[in-house]
């Protein structure tokens, strides 16, 4: 009978024990895993990156100041061309009568006013005789004067038609080269329509556009880096030297250009693919970057979980704790945390919508 008593005690310890080993395993297993990144504060600078294109010191689009039909671009892309070098005309042939017309009602405006000059002098001489009234003085002189005025009209007419005859063709501002033709021959072009492109012979500068929440980061004399692979160049230094105040176009991108210092024009040309890193300021505070979708929002804000270690608990477990954050930007790197963290946080990078503040999870060191 003891023996039989023993035997039972024996097998249930043996069952109690497994179970409890396999209670254990169990809410071990049931612990969640998590994936975690340590933050550092970053330094009150970042660098960014932009995409622009080469451009001359001197660059200008080439139009017409009056309206018309093209009769003939003298230049081609690529074309190098000398100050005052005609490059386009437009056929021209109302504005030359109308230069003819001006000519003419001058011609007719001189002899009117010699007529009436002539006969204002034998009024005046004959009122100093005695001969002629006052009012008839006066009726001549006020002839004159009005003749006068017409005379200096017909002159203005005729340099404003003569001045609109010389708009029909356009010549080169400046020397340079041809960067680019927008238009035909036998196209009708508005008044300040662009048909040619020139660009000048220095070409030491390059143009980029940046985002709304980036340009008030960005201000003229601000060092740059400048990277230009078909011309051979790495990381030459530049200088921000204007930023627009306006948007170049619809989706609030800036205009910024940057002169690229130190580097022969020779190894650049107009409209070269160029790179450019801006080191930009963000201010005193704290700066923290984490992957974008570490970031979550709800009805009480934006906010991660970070993970604190539970001592030296086997396995590694670790506390979940939600934490509200304030972001910056989406930089390259991730986006910026500007509060709610500290250096060493461990943030949990997977798995957060399933976690919840105060959950114990296995926290891999």
């Amino acid at each position: 009978m003891r023996h039989v008593l023993f035997c039972f005690l024996v097998v249930s310890i043996l069952i109690f024990g497994a179970c409890s080993a396999t209670d254990e395993k169990k809410s071990e297993a049931e612990l969640r895993p998590v994936r975690f990144v340590v933050v550092e504060e970053e330094s009150p600078s970042s660098t960014r990156g932009f995409s622009g294109i080469t451009s001359a010191e001197d660059e200008l689009p080439i139009a017409f100041r009056v309206a018309g039909q093209i009769q003939e671009i003298t230049v081609n892309p690529g074309v190098k061309v000398s100050q005052g070098q005609l490059l386009a005309r437009l056929y021209n042939e109302e504005f030359q009568l109308e230069v003819e017309r001006a000519e003419a009602s001058l011609e007719s405006a001189k002899v009117q006013y010699r007529t009436a000059e002539s006969a204002y002098r034998r009024t005046r001489e004959l009122y100093q005789n005695d001969s002629a009234s006052r009012n008839q003085l006066e009726t001549s002189q006020s002839n004159l004067e009005s003749i006068q005025s017409n005379l200096v009209s017909a002159e203005a007419q005729l340099e404003r038609v003569r001045l609109q005859l010389s708009y029909t063709e356009v010549r080169a501002p400046f020397s340079g080269t041809v960067a680019n033709r927008y238009i035909d021959e036998g196209a009708v072009v508005g008044a300040g329509q662009a048909i040619l492109a020139l660009s000048g012979e220095e070409i030491n500068r390059v143009k980029i556009t940046v985002p709304e929440d980036i340009v008030s980061r960005i201000s003229e004399g601000m060092k740059a880096s400048i990277s230009v692979d078909a011309a051979g160049l790495i990381d030459v230094p530049g200088e921000i030297i204007e930023v627009s105040s306006g948007s170049a176009q619809q989706g609030s991108l800036f205009p910024v250009e940057i002169e690229i210092i130190g580097v022969s024009s020779s190894q650049l040309r107009s409209g070269m693919a160029a790179s450019v890193d801006i080191e930009l300021a963000t201010g005193n505070e704290s700066r923290f970057i984490v992957p974008p979708h570490a970031v979550l929002e709800d009805e009480k804000g934006r906010h991660v979980f970070v993970v604190n270690h539970n001592g030296d608990s086997t396995p590694a477990t670790g506390t979940v704790e939600r934490r509200a954050v304030e972001i910056s930007e989406l930089t390259d790197s991730g986006l910026s945390i500007v509060s709610g963290l500290q250096s060493g946080d461990r943030v949990i990078t997977a798995g957060m919508s399933l976690l919840s503040d105060g959950m114990i999870v296995r926290s891999p060191q």
